[in-house]
């Protein structure tokens, strides 16, 4: 089933054992104190053909996850969750150097928090897999207040601007920051994202002027593509 999953999703052909050894692998890198161990595990994953999505959702984010998880249940200390973390951010920047070689030849795409998101990460990774998809992207760090990113969107005027949200009492700035927005003029795409949408539906969205909610980057990708690269290269 795994495999299915796999080659159809991301083109990777992987066993559910070879997968399983190397979920594992990354994993023990993670909780390792050594980081030469997650440097190195980093590189060789970064030669291998698989896409960044793959290694971002199928592998760094489920060892995260268990060993979040394993803590919670007692079976490993918590400096390990914080350890894990730290190795993530070493990890992190070796797996993104295979992104200078890519051909930026889509329409530039604005991603960001909205005001009061200080949880970037998700942000950041989402800007990687667009990096890798072929858009230019202009990145709005944690941090920045509602007023600075509409004259960044008017005064750049992206083809879409990515609003990502962390937690679901974050709803009421998305959608504020959406129709500031359209208000000002921006005629562009506007999609909404983060871990909020994974634990809470998104209502009505539409009427505040977002074009698209999600929380799978890989569909909000394939959307992007269908919307607003495609029709743009018809026109």
């Amino acid at each position: 089933m795994a495999e299915e999953t796999f080659e159809r999703r991301y083109g990777v052909t992987l066993g559910t054992d070879e997968y399983n050894a190397l979920r594992e692998r990354v994993k023990v890198a993670l909780v390792s104190h050594d980081s030469t161990e997650a440097s190195s595990l980093a590189e060789e994953l970064a030669q291998q053909p698989y896409p960044l999505a793959f290694i971002y959702l199928e592998l760094l984010a489920p060892a995260l996850g268990e060993a979040t998880d394993e803590w919670y249940h007692k079976q490993r200390p918590f400096t390990d969750v914080g350890t894990a973390w730290d190795q993530l951010y070493v990890m992190l920047p070796v797996l993104r150097n295979r992104l200078r070689s890519m051909t930026a030849n889509k329409p530039p795409v604005l991603v960001a928090g909205v005001e009061g998101n200080e949880h970037e990460l998700g942000a950041r990774l989402l800007a990687d897999l667009l990096r890798e998809a072929g858009y230019p992207i202009m990145f709005a760090p944690a941090g920045t207040e509602r007023a600075v990113l509409l004259d960044e969107v008017m005064a750049r005027n992206p083809a879409c601007v990515a609003l990502s949200v962390s937690l679901p009492d974050q709803y009421d700035e998305l959608f504020a920051t959406a129709k500031a927005l359209r208000d000002k003029g921006y005629s562009g795409k506007i999609v909404a994202g983060g871990v909020a949408l994974e634990t809470k539906r998104i209502p009505n969205y539409r009427p505040h002027g977002i074009d698209w909610a999600g929380a799978d980057p890989l569909e909000f990708i394939a959307w992007l593509d269908r919307e607003v690269t495609a029709k743009r290269e018809a026109a």
